[in-house]
């Protein structure tokens, strides 16, 4: 401090006003609890990747301190200007990179951990029964489930902050409405009077279905079957292995309480504009045929899991890319981190 400003002090001659210029300006009043050290703290870096199907969330970051004096702290616990950290929750949760000087704090970066599990079936004593999945098809499961959620925009993870993920493998030998979280599906069919429907089938014959939340918990499930993720000896797939997994994944990233209103409205628009004579990704009147079937399409898409090896030249970001832009910018939008 100048021997002017200290004279102009101890004569009252300069106003506190003053003296928080000389603050902002990085002089000395960057002292412990200063506003100016907890400004001057930054995340120069934080990153996010992974998630729960390639056995957790990554988190790195580093920090500039305003001042020696800054404490840092990641999900409540003391971190380093340089660190990282690993978390694998059971229910998809926001952590917070938290700078604190004296009683003040802020935070200088958070970001979502998904919380997610896939499920083998068992059967027994007469009914089939869900374990953790350990096999082949639960390897690929969470090989598609990992691409795909990894890639989310924080606001997609959000939407599922306190839910968990759960895949649910359905064995070769049994029905969708065999499994626990379907059974009331039983004698029903998938048009069900929707406007649109294209193809009615009775949902015991079905290999696979998107996003249900289970009354009563915090699961969002979907289910894909065996035979679609590995190849099966005496069940062939009725789809590329990979795709169904792909499509029925991807529902819930534009389901109802999963994604804003808005957003949702703003796909509609995009398929509306479209109308009946485009080319669509895929079987064009089943792709075509709802909002919640394009998004899955163009989704399956994107990630290249292709329905049908004729159809291969269109499950590319490419094909998206040329033919219908307008979508590759809403998926862009929700899987950014590609």
């Amino acid at each position: 401090m100048s021997r002017r400003l200290t004279k102009l002090m101890a004569t009252g001659a300069i106003s506190a006003a003053l003296l928080g210029a000389v603050a902002a300006s990085g002089g000395p009043a960057s002292a412990v609890g200063s506003p100016t050290c907890l400004y001057n703290t930054k995340a120069t870096s934080f990153t996010v990747s992974d998630g729960p199907f390639s056995g957790g969330t990554d988190f790195v970051w580093n920090v500039v301190k305003g001042c020696p004096e800054v404490a840092l702290t990641f999900a409540g616990s003391a971190a380093k200007t340089s660190g990282s950290a690993s978390r694998n929750p059971v229910a998809t949760t926001e952590y917070k990179l938290v700078a604190t000087v004296g009683s003040s704090s802020k935070v200088l970066a958070s970001g979502t951990a998904l919380a997610g599990k896939v499920f083998d079936y068992v059967y027994s004593n007469g009914r089939w029964v869900k374990v953790q999945g350990t096999g082949t098809d639960a390897a690929a499961a969470s090989a598609i489930a990992g691409k795909i959620s990894s890639a989310l925009a924080e606001p997609s993870k959000k939407a599922l902050l306190g839910k968990v993920l759960e895949v649910h493998i359905i064995p070769s030998s049994a029905k969708l409405t065999d499994l626990a979280p379907w059974k009331y599906l039983e004698g029903t069919g998938t048009c069900d009077n929707k406007p649109g429907c294209v193809e009615d089938r009775d949902w015991s014959i079905v290999r696979g279905i998107g996003a249900t939340v289970v009354p009563g918990t915090n699961q969002v499930a979907m289910a894909a079957a065996s035979e679609e993720l590995v190849a099966t000896p005496g069940k062939p797939s009725t789809h590329k292995l990979g795709h169904i997994m792909a499509h029925e994944f991807s529902h819930v990233f534009l389901q109802k309480g999963f994604v804003s209103d808005a957003f949702r409205k703003s796909v509609e628009t995009v398929l509306a504009q479209r109308g009946p004579s485009a080319d669509y990704v895929g079987y064009d009147a089943y792709t075509r045929s709802s909002v919640d079937e394009y998004w899955a399409e163009g989704s399956a898409a994107l990630f290249a899991y292709s329905y049908d090896a004729k159809f291969d030249h269109e499950y590319k970001e490419s094909w998206l890319a040329a033919n219908d832009p307008a979508l590759l910018a809403k998926l862009n939008a929700v899987y950014p981190n590609r």
